[in-house]
């Protein structure tokens, strides 16, 4: 029972970051699909909705584990201190976990997708400055 509350209070913790990431980086990925584009190839939309959704997938995914936690771990910590709220402990340490994954996660997402964006735009520039000197 706490198994499948805990793996669904870490799928919920990891939806609430991945969106506020996504809410973050929207209109910036919004802005640099339109400069890039131009809406000469009409992909832009696509792009973001993609984006969108590939936020949540990934930082549900990678934020919200199935395998157990540490247990050794707490174990210790409650042999040094006996007076410690256990539970607490573990919950705290578990939506800590989550946050950290999620975010991990995330940040290598919008990496490649920005090392992808930056070579867009050398190829799209370099198409243009041909496309201008013939």
């Amino acid at each position: 029972m706490i198994f499948e509350l805990r793996f669904i209070v870490s799928v919920v913790v990891a939806a609430i970051v991945s969106f506020g990431v996504m809410m973050m980086f929207a209109r910036l990925i919004s802005t640099i699909f339109g400069d890039i584009f131009q809406e000469k190839f009409c992909i832009n939309s696509a792009f973001i909705k993609y984006v969108k959704c590939a936020t949540f997938l990934v930082g549900i995914s990678q934020g919200a584990t199935l395998f157990g936690f540490d247990w050794s771990f707490y174990e210790t910590i409650k042999e040094l201190v006996p007076n410690l709220d256990f539970n607490r402990v573990s919950w705290l340490t578990a939506t800590y976990a989550t946050i950290i994954e999620t975010l991990r996660a995330l940040a290598y997402m919008y990496s490649a997708l920005f090392i992808i964006i930056l070579i867009a735009y050398v190829i799209v520039t370099t198409r243009e400055q041909s496309d201008v000197s013939d």
